[in-house]
């Protein structure tokens, strides 16, 4: 590793968790809306099924998503914690390679954000990466649900900050449960 390497500047890095339809691309959607218009920002997005939506709903935000300072990678057919674990490492080094200034990653809802995490940690990566805030959407009126469901508790323990999304639709008990039980979470939460 050349004295080039030692000194760069390491890439931030947020991943957004949370189940299936809990707002996982709106969310991006709007966080792109926030982005500084002198940064790069890179998108790695992980869609279960052979046919990705999310990255199409990103794209249409603009008509070239790279002229706009945002490249959005996508790797379908399979979880990138497991069976698409190594197309997400390949996604993962050559979105790197770029330099953004910041890269979002958009796990589908069954994986374990632990799986994740472990990649970042590989030589070779780790050294490149700066993580930072894991966030996991949860949607209040499916709080139990959700915790019914052992991803969902895997991508809570690995979170920083729980965020309370589609709250708009939630009654304020499903609210004052959700925040109770985030509340008494140990390790606490944002």
């Amino acid at each position: 590793m050349g004295s080039k390497q030692k000194h760069r500047k390491r890439i931030p890095v947020n991943i957004i968790g949370g189940s299936l339809g809990v707002g996982k691309t709106t969310t991006i959607n709007h966080l792109l809306t926030q982005r500084p218009s002198d940064e790069k920002w890179a998108i790695l997005v992980n869609e279960y099924g052979l046919v990705g939506l999310d990255a199409a709903l990103m794209h249409k935000k603009s008509d070239s998503a790279e002229q706009n300072g945002v490249v959005i990678k996508e790797v379908a057919g399979g979880c990138i914690c497991c069976s698409a674990g190594f197309m997400f490492k390949v996604s993962l080094v050559l979105l790197l390679q770029r330099r953004p200034d910041r890269l979002l990653i958009e796990p589908t809802g069954l994986a374990a954000l632990s799986g994740i995490l472990d990649t970042l940690e590989q030589t070779g990566i780790r050294e490149s990466v700066d993580i930072q805030s894991i966030i996991c959407l949860i949607d209040p009126t499916r709080l139990i649900e959700s915790l019914n469901k052992e991803e969902m508790l895997d991508q809570i323990e690995a979170a920083d900050i729980l965020l309370a999304n589609r709250s708009d639709l939630a009654s304020e008990d499903q609210l004052k449960s959700f925040e109770g039980w985030a509340k008494d979470l140990f390790p606490k939460k944002k």
